[in-house]
């Protein structure tokens, strides 16, 4: 599909465009299904080391969410959104007290987490809603600036997509 193509897919599927996006290149290059799944195994990879070697939790914690059946099965092998999902939901947290010396990278964390899936949309607006308060409650916002703007135009970008278009299976009444 093209990428007009994608934007109106999303509102059928329930699901934000970067999915679709970041695979859009391999299916463009005619890779095939096999190149889905190196892109997710990387993904996954990419969340178990950061989990592993950045979350503030005792070793011995870690052990046992790293195999548990959601790392293992539901965000790798069910759901691959998911993955992308708890791989931007794992940087906004690592990155959050950096937040205000790298307000741009934080937002587009942000953005790219609304977009990511439906589910992850109201992690982004859990972030988005503290940063926000954070940053009037320390009369940050102009330094924030960059961060709120990114992250609001993230929620809204997604919502935008995830409405149902007027032909959708519930019959145009939503």
């Amino acid at each position: 599909a093209s990428l007009p193509e994608i934007f109106n897919i999303a509102g059928y599927s329930g699901t934000p465009f970067l999915w679709y996006l970041v695979q859009m290149p391999y299916a463009k290059l005619g890779l095939g299904i096999a190149a889905q799944g190196a892109l997710h195994l990387v993904i996954a990879l990419a969340v178990g080391w950061l989990f592993a070697f950045r979350a503030p939790l005792p070793k011995l914690a870690k052990l046992p969410i790293l195999f548990s059946y959601f790392f293992t099965f539901e965000y790798v092998a069910i759901a691959r959104n998911y993955a992308l999902g708890i791989l931007l939901a794992f940087l906004a947290a690592h990155f959050y007290r950096d937040r205000e010396r790298h307000p741009v990278r934080f937002g587009l964390i942000l953005f790219a987490l609304a977009n990511v899936s439906a589910h992850f949309f109201f992690f982004s607006l859990a972030f988005f809603i503290t940063i926000s308060w954070t940053a009037i409650k320390k009369k940050v916002v102009a330094r924030q600036a960059s961060a709120l703007i990114l992250g609001a135009l993230g929620l809204v970008f997604a919502v935008w997509q995830l409405i149902p278009p007027p032909d959708n299976h519930w019959g145009g009444v939503i």
